[in-house]
């Protein structure tokens, strides 16, 4: 939605800011940073997609639980979602998806299509692939986020006023007066 910062809450139930410093608008996945430590982490589902009608679970961060299934679809659908049967969710989505092992599997969205209310998951492992497009974007110096379109611009580093997909002013842009 165009936002730089966010507030986070945990599950203890404290709130931290946190720093938007990616986003793929098209998947509806965001990168947010924050200085917390984690101990315990969901494992990875081992299998490359969710196999028809394995039972999920999606869990908000206040503890409510959606359950649901993995829904057959004689759709095309591209390969980083997983269509679901479950049609209200606890909170705004972004939730984590586990299989029947615990395994996580994805996160669930609020997409849904116009023909239908159910939900979509977005696969794991595409979103480890926006991990590594962006770990490769951040390797590459003077790119800048931008908070309009969500993607890293490479316009200030070559002295661009425009980013490159939006046409957003550039950051150093913003105070120069180009016409009187």
């Amino acid at each position: 939605g165009g936002l730089n910062q966010v507030t986070i809450q945990l599950e203890t139930g404290k709130q931290i800011d946190g720093d938007v410093i990616r986003s793929f608008p098209e998947v509806d996945l965001a990168f947010i940073y924050v200085e917390q430590n984690t101990n315990d982490l969901i494992p990875f589902s081992p299998l490359a997609g969710v196999p028809d009608d394995v039972p999920l679970t999606v869990v908000s961060a206040n503890g409510q639980v959606a359950r649901g299934k993995q829904r057959k679809t004689k759709r095309q659908l591209a390969a980083q979602w997983f269509p679901t049967d479950i049609t209200a969710l606890p909170d705004a989505g972004g939730c984590p998806v586990l299989d029947d092992k615990h395994f996580l599997v994805g996160m669930i969205t609020r997409n849904t299509t116009s023909t239908s209310s159910y939900v979509y998951g977005l696969n794991i492992n595409a979103i480890r692939q926006y991990v590594e497009i962006f770990r490769q974007e951040t390797t590459s110096g003077g790119r800048i986020y931008c908070p309009s379109c969500g993607y890293y611009s490479q316009a200030p580093a070559a002295g661009g006023y425009y980013r490159e997909l939006c046409g957003g002013v550039t950051p150093h842009a913003r105070q120069i007066v180009r016409f009187r």
